[in-house]
C-alpha cells in the first residue's frame, strides 16, 4: 500500500476535561484497557494510520501506554478542539483520508472499518454515520477532499464549518436504530455509554 491509498486517523484527546473532572483519555474501558488505547487499537485494526493528539496533562502518561502508536503534543489544549486538529494534521502526509474523533467518543469498530472502504470508494467525498436523518460522528475526509482541511489551518474554522461550507461533498451512510452515539462528556454519560459497548455493538447496518 502506497502513501495515497493510507488513511491516517486523529484521535483529539488533549482536552483537559473539565466537565468529567478527569482526563477522559484514561477512563477505564474495554479489555482493562484505558479509552484511548482502546480506541488506537481498534483505529489501526480497522487499517487506519493512527495519530494521538495529546496535551502536557497527559503526554508523559501516555508515553508508556501508547508506545505502539504515533502522539502528537499540542501544548495549548485551552485553544480548543480546532487547535488539536490543526497539530495533528500537521503531522499527517498530504495524501489518504483522514478520519477524525474525539477520545470522548467512541465507536463501534465495525463502523472504522466501514469507514475505511468507504473513504477507498469513494475519495472525492466527506463521510459520516447518519441515524435517522441525524449526523454523527467520526467523520472521514476523502484522500481527495483533503485540501479542504487546508481551510482549518488558515483560519479560525473548525470541522463542522468545512461541513457547512461544502453541502454538496458530504455524505452520509445509514447506520441501525440502535448505532450508539455515546458522548462521555461527563461521567453520567461516560457510564451509559460503558454499559452499551460491555453490552456488545458493532454498529453495522
Amino acid at each position: 500500500m502506497n502513501d495515497a491509498e493510507d488513511g491516517y486517523a486523529i484521535i483529539l484527546a488533549a482536552g483537559i476535561s473539565s466537565r468529567m473532572g478527569r482526563d477522559k483519555a484514561r477512563l477505564p474501558w474495554l479489555e482493562g484497557r484505558p479509552l484511548v488505547v482502546w480506541m488506537a487499537r481498534a483505529l489501526r485494526e480497522s487499517g487506519w494510520r493512527v495519530r494521538v493528539v495529546l496535551g502536557p496533562h497527559n503526554w508523559n502518561w501516555a508515553e508508556s501506554e501508547l508506545t505502539d502508536f504515533r502522539r502528537v503534543l499540542n501544548p495549548q489544549p485551552e485553544e480548543g478542539k480546532s487547535h488539536s486538529l490543526r497539530i495533528g494534521l500537521e503531522d499527517c502526509p498530504s495524501v489518504g483520508s483522514v478520519l477524525i474523533t474525539a477520545v470522548d467518543q467512541p465507536r463501534p469498530p465495525s463502523i472504522y472499518g466501514r469507514l475505511r472502504a468507504i473513504a477507498a470508494a469513494d475519495p472525492s467525498g466527506i463521510h459520516l454515520p447518519d441515524r435517522k436523518g441525524r449526523g454523527g460522528h467520526p467523520v472521514v475526509i476523502g484522500a481527495a477532499c483533503r485540501v479542504l482541511l487546508n481551510e482549518i489551518e488558515r483560519r479560525p474554522m473548525g470541522l463542522r464549518d468545512v461541513l457547512d461550507e461544502h453541502p454538496d461533498k458530504v455524505r452520509r451512510f445509514a447506520v441501525p436504530d440502535d448505532f450508539p452515539h455515546c458522548d462521555c462528556n461527563d461521567q453520567r454519560g461516560y457510564e451509559e455509554a460503558l454499559a452499551t459497548f460491555m453490552k456488545g455493538v458493532d454498529g453495522s447496518s
